[in-house]
């Protein structure tokens, strides 16, 4: 499920890409010809990683897999965190909110 995703950036970002690491069960979801009920974003507090949600991202797959409905689930590590881009910028909050949008969009 894991992946890195490059983002345009955001804020103080703004013209810059940022490259995300996230688990996503999405593209597994659609191998299996699974529609999901909807998506679920995870994201941790700091200081932590994606690693975090790991047992949803598979307990949602294995729903899927035994026939069940399941969710997409989308774990991300922020920036400066886990498995995803070292920034060496201090990302107060706002910065955090804008950066989820830009990779949410």
């Amino acid at each position: 499920f894991s992946r890195l995703v490059a983002v345009p950036g955001r804020g103080a970002d703004e013209g810059m890409t940022r490259t995300w690491h996230i688990l996503d069960t999405g593209p597994e979801l659609a191998r299996l010809g699974v529609s999901p009920r909807g998506t679920v974003l995870a994201v941790h507090g700091n200081p932590t990683w994606s690693y975090l949600w790991r047992r949803i991202v598979a307990r949602s797959f294995a729903a899927a897999e035994a026939g069940e409905p399941a969710w997409r689930v989308v774990a991300v590590d922020q920036l400066d965190m886990g498995f995803s881009e070292r920034t060496d910028v201090v990302r107060p909050l706002a910065q955090r909110v804008a950066d989820l949008a830009a990779l949410t969009d």
